[in-house]
């Protein structure tokens, strides 16, 4: 292994990407196959219709607030800035897919939760 990939993994473990399993690593990271980024992708596109009336709102309230704070000047950089609060429905889904049994907390044991994914 060289210096390089000693470093990154040393990264990556600080970043709990690989998880201490015994002698080795164990992946702390959902790695998805093309095809199923693709189905994922679809259910996502398939959901955006009925969630969008909702992105939509919080954009323009958003955008509003950033309205009345920004000076005129810089209102052109303001789509730079309109996703600071969005990030908060990441939040709302992960308590909506709990709620409803979709997803399941981190077990006590074992309290890494899954926040990425790759794909090739």
């Amino acid at each position: 292994m060289s210096e390089e990939q000693k470093f990154l993994f040393s990264k990556a473990l600080e970043n709990k990407l690989f998880i201490k399993n015994g002698d080795g690593f164990r992946q702390n990271y959902y790695f998805i196959e093309k095809q199923e980024r693709k189905q994922l992708e679809q259910l996502a596109y398939a959901f955006y219709p009925q969630a969008n009336r909702y992105f939509d709102k919080a954009y323009r309230q958003i955008f509003n607030a950033y309205k009345t704070m920004v000076p005129k000047r810089l209102h052109w950089q303001m789509g730079n800035f309109l996703s600071n609060f969005l990030g908060h429905f990441i939040t709302c889904s992960l308590y909506e897919g709990i709620r409803n049994h979709i997803l399941s907390e981190p077990d006590e044991a074992n309290r890494e939760w899954l926040s990425l994914f790759a794909s090739e």
